[in-house]
C-alpha cells in the first residue's frame, strides 16, 4: 500500500472511496484463490452441483465412470467442497463488509489506511 500524506486525497469521501476499492480487490483477489476463475469452468462446475443434488446427470456420471468410483462417491465429493467453499466465502463476506463499514465511520484517511492494513481479508486455508 503507498505511503499515506496529508495530500493523497482531496476530500474524506476521495479517501474512503479509495480504501473502500481497495478492500473490495483484496477480497476478490482472495476469492480467485479458492474459486475457478474459468467461466466454462466454473458453469461445469454449477452443473456438477444441481446434478449432484438431485442425484443423477451426464456430467457426475462421467466423473464417476472416469475415477472408477460410486456415483455416490462423487456426489458426497461435490456437495461437502461446495459446503466448504460456501462456508469459507461467507466468512470473508463478513469481513469484507465489518472492513467497508469502519472505513465509512473513519474520520479520516490515516484511520482508514489503518483499517485496511490491520483487517484480516484472508481464508483460513491462506
Amino acid at each position: 500500500m503507498a505511503k499515506l500524506n496529508a495530500s493523497t486525497y482531496k476530500t474524506r469521501d476521495d479517501a474512503e472511496r479509495h480504501f473502500l476499492q481497495i478492500v473490495d480487490k483484496e477480497a476478490e483477489s482472495v476469492r480467485m484463490r479458492h474459486l475457478t476463475a474459468g467461466s466454462g469452468q466454473s458453469l461445469v462446475y454449477e452443473i456438477k452441483y444441481q446434478e449432484a443434488l438431485i442425484g443423477s446427470g451426464p456430467y457426475i456420471e462421467a466423473e464417476a465412470e472416469a475415477l472408477e468410483v460410486p456415483l455416490q462417491e462423487v456426489i458426497d465429493s461435490i456437495i461437502a467442497a461446495r459446503h466448504l467453499t460456501n462456508q469459507q466465502i461467507s466468512l470473508l463476506e463478513g469481513k469484507r463488509l465489518k472492513t467497508k463499514k469502519l472505513i465509512k465511520q473513519a474520520t479520516n484517511a490515516t484511520e482508514m489506511h489503518a483499517i485496511v492494513k490491520n483487517a484480516n481479508l484472508t481464508l483460513d486455508t491462506d
